[in-house]
């Protein structure tokens, strides 16, 4: 399957094959203990409109740049690094919004789920998936409400992370967000690594990833102050993936809006973001796909999803 240009793809695509696990629809708390049991479930109910990722060629609509992206994204995406499991210290950043605790999704056989506990249930797998893939993985869990607070620091313990999702239940109504605070906490709390040495034959010691998890539909996205965000970004081992839950976009909601900020986010052309509505099994699905290492993975416009046949594989 030939690549779909960046110019014209939409993020959602064809769902992969890690998807279904029995426990996302049942009400047993995830552990560590067992191992999760597959199980296709039926497709549910498909959205009724996608959002399109603008590429980073195409114009947007703000007309102050603090920093040339397009220079960043050249340089970054030609660097000639080892692409190496090496470890991650990935920091996950829910959305604690009241927003998040509204029933919008729906499967086919009419079930309904809160966006919040289909997130921590596919959250939960992640962080075993990515512990049996290298156990030296790192996790830390920020909490987003009217700004972001760190709230657990790194441990090896996925047990420990889904103690913390758990944990936090309570979410609250929320009128704006800056995302200054995320970055600002991020630089707080984060070392960037550093290689000394040719970056193309020396490994970092790890890299570092945030899971940013929004589900706001109706609340503005702000960004007062962009200075950590430009320090955090001048590493080339620093990586923001955007996961966007919301409700099918209208003209009354600040999807699209919200979602166009969030793919401004991808100073480097290395972020993988994907927005999903009211759709289960996609959820789980771009959930799996974040689990690839952000040193190994293609550039997401290069993706594709769908498993051809025997017969057309040359």
């Amino acid at each position: 399957m030939d690549p779909i240009p960046a110019q014209t793809r939409s993020i959602s695509p064809s769902p992969n094959p890690l998807y279904g696990l029995e426990s996302v629809l049942q009400d047993e708390p995830i552990g560590v203990e067992n191992e999760p049991t597959v199980q296709q479930v039926p497709a549910s109910v498909p959205d009724h409109q996608e959002l399109r990722r603008r590429s980073h060629t195409e114009p947007s609509d703000k007309d102050d740049v603090d920093f040339n992206e397009a220079d960043q994204i050249s340089e970054i995406t030609d660097l000639n690094y080892p692409r190496v499991n090496c470890p991650e210290k990935i920091v996950i950043c829910l959305d604690m919004s009241s927003e998040m605790n509204k029933l919008s999704f729906r499967s086919r056989s009419g079930d309904k789920f809160a966006p919040l506990k289909l997130i921590k249930r596919a959250l939960g797998l992640f962080l075993q998936t990515k512990l049996r893939l290298n156990h030296y993985h790192q996790f830390a869990l920020v909490i987003m409400q009217e700004e972001a607070c760190w709230v657990c620091d790194f441990t090896y313990s996925a047990r420990e992370i889904i103690h913390h999702l758990e944990e936090y239940s309570s979410t609250s109504e929320c009128t704006s967000f800056d995302l200054s605070s995320v970055y600002n906490t991020l630089k707080e709390n984060v070392e960037l690594p550093v290689v000394l040495g040719d970056q193309s034959v020396i490994p970092p010691s790890h890299v570092v990833r945030v899971i940013f998890i929004y589900g706001r539909s109706q609340c503005q996205l702000n960004f007062s102050d962009k200075e950590a965000q430009k320090f955090l970004e001048s590493s080339p081992y620093f990586f923001l993936d955007a996961f966007y839950i919301h409700e099918p976009v209208a003209d009354d909601n600040k999807c699209e809006e919200t979602f166009n900020t969030l793919c401004d986010l991808d100073c480097k052309g290395l972020s993988y973001i994907v927005e999903i509505s009211r759709n289960p099994t996609k959820l789980h699905d771009y959930m799996a796909q974040l689990l690839a290492h952000p040193l190994q993975r293609p550039l997401q416009s290069d993706t594709a999803y769908k498993i051809q046949p025997p017969e057309e594989i040359r």
